[in-house]
């Protein structure tokens, strides 16, 4: 049987009431503090609504998690707002893309989009337990010799006209030099930066964010190249992990409730910029 959107908003509504509340009875991770690290300009008070923000997202994107295990990731096609997946219709069909995207946001959000618009796209990522959908084709990356097959795969796949989709807080991928983002040395996953460089395929950002109607909504960035890179290697993928460090800030900056607790923390472990 089907659940209907209305119900999925109403699950989700009960329970950003119910992570907002828990947090402030008993404040844990997101701490206030860690939120005031991040945005060192936010006063306490924006910092402690942004962690309420933050578990009462939590809170949904468990939900969110529960319900694509009992009922397949295609439910949650119905959150999808239509309106919001137009900016990827020139992708469906056109010019090979290495979209990038980081843990933030609604858990399979983006594997909604995909499928409302028909844009079929292989993903970089560990084995998931909870299916795929048909325009989502998911090359493993659990271990070493994973990842070398996955990034040949999608080399192959951009080489005939074919788009992929990499996370680039990805853990124990390669990385580029430190690039700034939130006032801290962040590296990037480096393989989509060296696919373009290989391919001459831009990287296009591109997330979803669950917002207060309880709607998903895709957010994508302009391209951050599109053309074939022949001099220095290292300056050219870091140029781009810069172009796509700053994307993310502005994105986060302005929908900050969207962060999840791992990409938080994965932001904290960079240094800060003297």
């Amino acid at each position: 049987m089907r659940v209907g959107v209305a119900a999925l908003q109403a699950i989700l509504a009960a329970t950003d009431v119910l992570g907002r509340a828990a947090h402030r009875v008993r404040p844990v991770r997101p701490a206030a503090a860690d939120v005031a690290a991040l945005f060192s300009d936010a006063s306490p008070a924006r910092a402690a609504a942004i962690a309420h923000a933050m578990s009462g997202t939590r809170y949904q994107n468990r939900a969110l998690v529960e319900i694509a295990r009992r009922r397949g990731l295609g439910i949650l096609q119905d959150l999808v707002d239509p309106a919001s997946v137009e900016g990827l219709r020139p992708f469906v069909g056109g010019a090979p893309a290495i979209f990038v995207c980081w843990h933030v946001g609604p858990p399979f959000g983006l594997a909604g989009a995909l499928e409302a618009v028909g844009l079929h796209l292989l993903l970089l990522r560990r084995t998931l337990d909870y299916g795929t959908t048909p325009t989502l084709e998911v090359a493993a990356v659990d271990d070493g010799a994973a990842r070398r097959a996955a990034f040949r795969q999608a080399l192959a796949r951009l080489r005939a006209g074919g788009s992929v989709l990499i996370p680039l807080d990805a853990p124990d991928a390669a990385q580029t030099a430190p690039v700034p983002c939130f006032g801290r040395a962040r590296p990037m996953a480096r393989g989509a930066f060296a696919m373009s460089r290989l391919t001459g395929a831009p990287v296009v950002p591109l997330v979803t964010r669950l917002d207060a109607d309880r709607m998903v909504r895709v957010a994508i960035g302009s391209p951050l190249a599109g053309t074939r890179d022949t001099g220095d290697a290292d300056a050219f993928e870091t140029a781009l992990a810069a172009g796509a460090a700053a994307w993310l800030e502005a994105y986060v900056r302005a929908s900050p409730a969207q962060l999840r607790r791992c990409s938080l923390q994965w932001l904290l472990e960079a240094p800060r910029i003297a």
